[in-house]
């Protein structure tokens, strides 16, 4: 309640020095959507949306922020900021009147220039429309190992290498590469408008796993003057992520003859790619403890911990495709096709489940009377939150879990919404099926 309070009181100094009268300020929306936030600042909660070319008049400006009013599609008149990253200042009030005009002022007709086409550019004869189905398949290299993934990868990699191994002298192993090729399948419909232009609409499938294990053994022994004792502790980690897309794409093609037989083209578009991300995960944890004395009793001490957990969430982005291939025909409706292609995507604030269960088991073995003492607990749980990534100590580790709320215990840091991504650069081999319309 004091942080509200508190943040309450400088928006208010923020009102005051910002919201000073003026002439009223003309903004353009520069952008396809933009979000109209109940406060200036980025984390505040969009409580309308404007589209790309509108037209807004702002009295004053906090930080970053323009203080806006607009209308919904109810005609209520919802006030609020916008960020000025995604409009573009026009000037006064006096000039909205004239861009006004100018978008509704009708085009000048462009004269239609005709031409004769003599070759084959595309699907289909010359000047003759076609639909075709294209197949495509290859490899795509992601730019950075999937974005936060791999950062928590490293986190693991340098505290089991560097702190536990080089710091406190435990042995340890690390078997988990970074993920860079994945495979990328596509199917598309293409209707060729003209024989150099078409429109391809498509889906495909795409499969991402990185999966990696990981130990640590650490054994020290201490000799105070009744005898011996030794504590042995070993922990065994196994992760598997798995990212899957589904696209649903829409493309705009440009095909050019390179003679008789083969074709040079380049296509580009947008897409909407419906995210899955699942994470099977195992911790196998043992602690044994041996009091070797000649004067009192020997004693043993078996501890064995078992954990499993599982986490699947889901996000839905839009994101971009382009690139470039040659095309070669194989007969009257049959072509071969060799491409390169770039993708950007990134999915944030994954929303899903998280599960665990866990087993321990604790015995006691004293000399004479044998293993007199064996416990057993089990236990599970769940939660549905948000996918969290956070620096996890002063050591580089990391930590990448759901948790209904914001993690915020001591001893961690850098707390943010986890963010997933399948940027890549790629190559693959298609097959396309035309016949003219």
């Amino acid at each position: 309640m004091k942080r509200i309070i508190g943040l309450g009181i400088i928006l208010i100094g923020f009102l005051a020095v910002g919201l000073i009268a003026g002439p009223q300020v003309v903004l353009k929306v520069k952008v396809q959507t933009a979000n109209v936030r109940l406060e200036p600042d980025m984390l505040s909660g969009a409580i309308a949306q404007v589209t790309f070319g509108a037209l807004l008049e702002s009295s004053g400006k906090v930080g970053d922020f323009y203080q806006i009013s607009t209308t919904d599609k109810d005609g209520k008149t919802i006030d609020g900021f916008i960020h000025a990253s995604v409009v573009e200042v026009l000037g006064a009030e006096k000039e909205k009147e004239t861009m006004r005009e100018e978008e509704v002022r009708e085009p000048e007709p462009v004269p239609e220039v005709r031409t004769r086409r003599t070759e084959w550019a595309g699907a289909g004869g010359p000047g003759k429309m076609s639909i075709g189905l294209k197949l495509s398949g290859g490899a795509a290299f992601l730019f950075d190992g999937a974005g936060d993934l791999e950062k928590y990868r490293m986190g693991k990699m340098n505290y089991y290498t560097d702190y536990l191994r080089n710091d406190l002298g435990y042995t340890t192993t690390f078997n988990w590469k970074k993920l860079s090729i994945i495979p990328d399948f596509n199917a598309e419909i293409i209707f060729n408008i003209t024989p150099n232009f078409g429109i391809g609409i498509g889906s495909g499938v795409i499969n991402a796993t990185s999966k990696g294990d990981y130990s640590s053994e650490g054994s020290w022994s201490y000799y105070p003057w009744w005898g011996e004792w030794t504590d042995t502790y070993t922990s065994n980690y196994t992760q598997n992520y798995k990212v899957q897309a589904i696209p649903i794409t829409l493309n705009l093609y440009y095909f050019a003859p390179l003679g008789n037989s083969l074709n040079f083209y380049i296509f580009g578009g947008i897409g909407y790619y419906m995210g899955k991300l699942t994470h099977d995960y195992k911790y196998d944890y043992t602690y044994f403890y041996e009091d070797a004395s000649w004067y009192y009793w020997n004693e043993k001490e078996d501890y064995k911990y078992s954990y499993t957990a599982k986490e699947e969430s889901k996000q839905n982005k839009v994101g971009f495709k382009g690139g470039l291939g040659f095309e070669m025909n194989m007969g009257p409706s049959v072509s071969l096709g060799l491409e390169v292609f770039g993708r950007f995507v990134n999915f944030n604030n994954w929303v899903g489940d998280f599960s665990e269960s866990w087993t321990e088991r604790d015995q006691w073995w004293k000399e004479y009377y044998g293993w007199y003492y064996d416990e057993t607990w089990s236990g599970s749980d769940n939660e549905h939150g948000l996918l969290w990534i956070y620096d996890s100590g002063s050591q580089g580790n990391k930590g990448m879990w759901i948790y209904e709320d914001r993690p915020d215990w001591s001893g961690i840091s850098n707390v943010r919404p986890a963010a997933i991504n399948l940027n890549a650069f790629g190559a693959s081999i298609s097959v396309r099926f035309h016949f003219d319309l």
